[in-house]
């Protein structure tokens, strides 16, 4: 949890003399409707993680971290949004790092992404990571309203580990595309009938891997939250 902690602390230790930082500092989270929230591309990962400082979303905060940050972190959904009142109370102004202007992103691989921020003059990277996904959607028998839905997926090293493309014609170009068997736990329900099933995929997606240049390490000071 420590490490969470001096996280976003780091993130938070910057000036914020303009008067425009002391006008949203003032003002508080923002609370207009969502955007939206998309890992398509880097540049909308870290849109969607400023979003989310900005309006106060530590659900949002969480799905913008890549798997192995998030166990580095030592954090679940669950204790993310259970330590965030204390991270609101111990910096206050958390939302203004949701302000900083964001570059283009600079790749360095197919699966790998740097973005620089600007956040009141002071620099901060981002490195990002593409995750891959399955997913299968399903409604549940029986179960009435939000519930009603489950979701069981999983993340993979490579698409290549879930998918498999058999070339079938040369004239036009034609490929069949088949998900490999996935083991699906359907709670609720003895069997899983075909018609129950809302979805089913494979998705690329950008997380955050890493803050470099933030001091993270266990026998690291806990930087000075903003004034």
């Amino acid at each position: 949890m420590r490490r969470i902690i001096l996280t976003v602390t780091a993130l938070l230790a910057l000036p914020l003399q303009s008067c425009c930082s002391l006008t949203r500092l003032f003002c508080g989270p923002d609370k207009t409707e969502w955007v939206s929230v998309r890992f398509d591309t880097p540049e909308l990962t870290v849109r969607t993680f400023l979003e989310a400082l900005r309006r106060d979303d530590p659900g949002v905060v969480y799905q913008c971290l890549s798997e192995p940050l998030r166990n580095s972190l030592g954090v679940d959904q669950d204790t993310t949004t259970m330590i965030w009142p204390l991270l609101r109370d111990k910096i206050p102004g958390l939302h203004l790092a949701g302000y900083a202007t964001v570059a283009g992103a600079t790749r360095s691989g197919a699966d790998m992404a740097s973005i620089d921020l600007d956040i009141e003059g002071q620099s901060l990277k981002l490195q990002l990571a593409r995750q891959c996904h399955w997913e299968v959607r399903y409604r549940r028998e029986g179960v009435s309203g939000a519930k009603a839905m489950a979701s069981v997926g999983g993340q993979v090293a490579t698409a290549v580990d879930l998918l498999n493309i058999t070339p079938v014609s040369d004239e036009p170009p034609m490929s069949i595309v088949a998900l490999n068997g996935r083991r699906v736990l359907h709670y609720s329900c003895e069997t899983l009938a075909a018609a129950n099933i809302e979805a089913i995929g494979l998705e690329h997606t950008w997380r955050i891997s890493a803050f470099p240049g933030l001091d993270l390490g266990g026998g690291a000071s806990e930087p000075t939250p903003p004034h």
